[in-house]
């Protein structure tokens, strides 16, 4: 009988032990999946960005003319999308240097990929 009366409680104290453990794991894993979540958008956004930099640039090397901005706005929401070109220099002389650069606004962060390649002039 006194072994009952000294333990009194004990089941007590372990439920609310585990409880407490449940509810920190809980809220660990709700803040990491957070954090998961914005990485894997603003992952999503450098692929947007990089694969409409890399559709521009094929564009103008296959069809000699870039993307419209109505198009790049219809495929990749959001990002908008400037080329620039530039005569090739030295051992580049013949072929146009275009610099395709897309960005994007995730969360207050701006995303912004950059590509270059060197083209033959359309009248070759």
């Amino acid at each position: 009988m006194k072994n009952q009366i000294k333990y009194h409680g004990f089941l007590t104290i372990e439920v609310v032990t585990s409880l407490v453990l449940v509810v920190l794991l809980a809220a660990t894993l709700a803040t990491a999946m957070r954090f998961y979540g914005t990485v894997n958008r603003l992952q999503l956004a450098r692929q947007q960005c990089l694969s409409a930099v890399q559709a521009q640039l094929d564009s103008i090397m296959i069809q000699k003319k870039p993307i419209s901005q109505d198009d790049i706005r219809r495929l990749w929401p959001g990002i908008t999308c400037v080329f620039e070109k530039h005569p090739g220099q030295a051992e580049w002389k013949g072929l146009d240097l275009y610099t395709v650069t897309a960005t994007t606004k995730i969360r207050n962060r701006e995303i912004s990929v950059r590509m270059n390649r060197y083209i033959q002039h359309g009248d070759q």
